[in-house]
């Protein structure tokens, strides 16, 4: 063979594969594609492939949803069920509350009106035991809201209760050096005044006299019993406020400064202060 045989058999091995061997290889690649596709198409249109995808949508999201929408409820009725505990403890504390201070009044209406025996022993034997109601069920009740606040401390609501027999739970600082150590609050006022006022009755034969009469009004009877209830109207706005906020209700929260206003005791009546005869 010549030199330029040979050269021109080489320039034709080394020359680029013809279009048409191109567009054969193509073709082959893209058969085993396309019977791919096909598989995947029939596979998605069998009714036994949908079944099994159904099947999985209800069990994994169904359950998911059930149980997200279990969790809500569960956490709702927990939620409910600790402010309605929360609020009945608030009723038991105001009816402990009222409770004492009517039976209170109660008592100073007969001195007042002289009344006999029978009567005026019943009415004090009857405040007596709202008395002890009083101090069995309060602490009771105040553990109950702490609870039902998820409080794990005092509160402020429970230092506003404690105010109502020591009003020096409620002050600190120079206002509390300022005041006469063991400042009694206006349930404890009222019940030093009325039971220096009955014993004094009882000592005068169950009659009235100016003695017995002077000791109601030096005391003020009048206004702790007022102010009593203005008094306990604000605690309670506290304590719902406080208990509405577990249910997500925004208030504006009262105050130290608005219950040490509506609870401090007149002055005068301090002078009464002595100890209890029950």
């Amino acid at each position: 063979m010549s030199g330029k045989a040979a050269q021109a058999t080489d320039e034709t091995e080394c020359m680029p594969a013809p279009m048409d061997e191109l567009k054969t290889t193509a073709t082959e690649l893209r058969q085993p594609m396309g019977r791919l596709a096909s598989w995947l198409d029939n596979v998605f249109r069998h009714p036994l492939f949908l079944a099994v995808i159904g099947f999985l949508l209800t069990g994994i999201l169904g359950g998911s949803l059930t149980y997200w929408f279990n969790s809500q409820t569960q956490k709702h009725e927990i939620q409910n069920s600790t402010r309605n505990n929360a609020l009945a403890a608030v009723g038991d504390l105001s009816e402990v509350v009222n409770e004492r201070r009517e039976r209170a009044a109660l008592v100073i209406s007969s001195i007042r009106r002289g009344a006999p025996e029978e009567e005026i022993d019943a009415r004090k034997r009857e405040y007596d035991e709202a008395y002890v109601r009083w101090n069995a069920k309060v602490l009771g009740d105040l553990l109950r809201i702490r609870a039902g606040l998820g409080l794990s401390y005092k509160s402020s609501d429970e230092k506003y209760i404690d105010s109502l027999t020591n009003f020096d739970s409620l002050i600190s600082g120079n206002e509390a050096n300022k005041s006469r150590a063991g400042q009694q609050g206006l349930l404890s006022l009222m019940d030093t005044c009325l039971t220096k006022a009955f014993d004094k009755y009882r000592l005068n034969s169950f009659k009235v006299s100016p003695e017995v009469s002077g000791i109601i009004v030096d005391c003020k009877f009048d206004r702790l019993y007022s102010q009593t209830i203005s008094c306990f109207a604000t605690i309670v706005e506290s304590l719902y406020g406080a208990v509405d906020r577990i249910a997500g209700v925004s208030l504006i929260p009262i105050s130290d400064e608005q219950v040490v206003d509506a609870c401090r005791p007149p002055s005068s009546a301090e002078a009464l202060i002595s100890p209890k005869n029950h």
